[in-house]
Protein backbone atom coordinates (compact mmCIF):
# COMPACT_ATOMS: atom_id res chain seq x y z
CA UNK A 1 0.00 0.00 0.00
CA UNK A 2 2.50 2.52 0.71
CA UNK A 3 4.54 2.02 -2.88
CA UNK A 4 0.93 2.22 -4.29
CA UNK A 5 0.88 5.59 -2.50
CA UNK A 6 4.38 6.71 -3.48
CA UNK A 7 3.20 5.73 -7.14
CA UNK A 8 0.16 7.95 -6.94
CA UNK A 9 2.39 10.48 -5.65
CA UNK A 10 5.07 10.56 -8.51
CA UNK A 11 2.23 10.38 -11.33
CA UNK A 12 0.82 13.70 -9.29
CA UNK A 13 4.20 14.93 -9.27
CA UNK A 14 4.55 14.38 -13.29
CA UNK A 15 0.71 16.30 -13.85
CA UNK A 16 2.01 19.00 -11.67
CA UNK A 17 5.55 19.55 -13.45
CA UNK A 18 4.17 19.01 -16.91
CA UNK A 19 0.62 19.33 -17.50
CA UNK A 20 0.71 23.28 -18.26
CA UNK A 21 2.00 21.85 -21.13
CA UNK A 22 -1.24 20.59 -22.77
CA UNK A 23 -3.09 22.70 -24.68
CA UNK A 24 -6.34 22.01 -22.92
CA UNK A 25 -7.91 24.41 -25.46
CA UNK A 26 -8.35 22.12 -28.36
CA UNK A 27 -11.18 19.89 -27.93
CA UNK A 28 -9.29 16.68 -28.81
CA UNK A 29 -6.96 17.28 -26.23
CA UNK A 30 -9.34 18.19 -23.12
CA UNK A 31 -11.20 14.82 -24.62
CA UNK A 32 -8.16 12.92 -24.05
CA UNK A 33 -7.53 14.29 -20.68
CA UNK A 34 -11.06 13.35 -19.72
CA UNK A 35 -10.56 9.95 -21.21
CA UNK A 36 -7.12 9.49 -19.34
CA UNK A 37 -8.87 10.72 -15.91
CA UNK A 38 -11.84 8.38 -16.24
CA UNK A 39 -9.10 5.47 -16.67
CA UNK A 40 -7.23 6.48 -13.76
CA UNK A 41 -10.40 6.90 -11.26
CA UNK A 42 -11.73 3.20 -12.80
CA UNK A 43 -7.85 1.84 -12.29
CA UNK A 44 -8.06 3.43 -8.67
CA UNK A 45 -11.46 2.09 -7.89
CA UNK A 46 -10.61 -1.45 -9.06
CA UNK A 47 -7.40 -1.42 -6.84
CA UNK A 48 -9.49 -0.46 -3.95
CA UNK A 49 -11.59 -2.51 -4.16
CA UNK A 50 -9.40 -5.68 -4.71
CA UNK A 51 -7.21 -4.51 -1.89
CA UNK A 52 -10.50 -4.16 0.71
CA UNK A 53 -11.40 -8.00 -0.57
CA UNK A 54 -8.13 -9.30 -0.18
CA UNK A 55 -8.03 -7.79 3.13
CA UNK A 56 -11.32 -9.24 3.88
CA UNK A 57 -10.18 -12.66 3.01
CA UNK A 58 -6.74 -12.72 4.71
CA UNK A 59 -8.93 -11.72 8.30
CA UNK A 60 -11.87 -14.42 7.25
CA UNK A 61 -8.72 -16.89 6.89
CA UNK A 62 -7.24 -16.31 10.34
CA UNK A 63 -10.19 -16.81 11.46
CA UNK A 64 -11.10 -19.80 9.87
CA UNK A 65 -7.60 -21.22 11.08
CA UNK A 66 -8.08 -20.06 14.71
CA UNK A 67 -11.34 -22.03 14.99
CA UNK A 68 -9.84 -25.09 15.86
CA UNK A 69 -7.18 -23.83 18.25
CA UNK A 70 -7.02 -22.98 21.90
CA UNK A 71 -7.03 -19.08 20.77
CA UNK A 72 -9.83 -18.18 18.62
CA UNK A 73 -10.24 -14.62 17.18
CA UNK A 74 -13.36 -13.05 18.04
CA UNK A 75 -15.11 -11.38 15.27
CA UNK A 76 -15.42 -7.54 14.84
CA UNK A 77 -18.58 -5.46 15.77
CA UNK A 78 -17.35 -2.36 13.94
CA UNK A 79 -16.40 -3.06 10.50
CA UNK A 80 -16.77 -6.44 8.66
CA UNK A 81 -17.10 -9.21 10.84
CA UNK A 82 -13.50 -10.68 9.51
CA UNK A 83 -11.96 -7.55 10.23
CA UNK A 84 -9.11 -9.09 12.36
CA UNK A 85 -6.25 -7.36 14.15
CA UNK A 86 -3.88 -6.32 12.73
CA UNK A 87 -6.16 -6.16 9.63
CA UNK A 88 -9.06 -4.33 11.33
CA UNK A 89 -7.03 -0.59 11.02
CA UNK A 90 -5.88 -1.47 6.91
CA UNK A 91 -9.72 -2.21 6.24
CA UNK A 92 -10.41 1.17 8.29
CA UNK A 93 -8.53 3.17 6.31
CA UNK A 94 -9.48 1.60 2.92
Amino acid sequence: MTQMTRTLGHASDLVHRYGADIPVQRAESFRDLEAARARIMHALYVSAHAVGVSLHQHGHNRYQDALGTNRPIELNQRHSPHAVPPTTEWIRRM
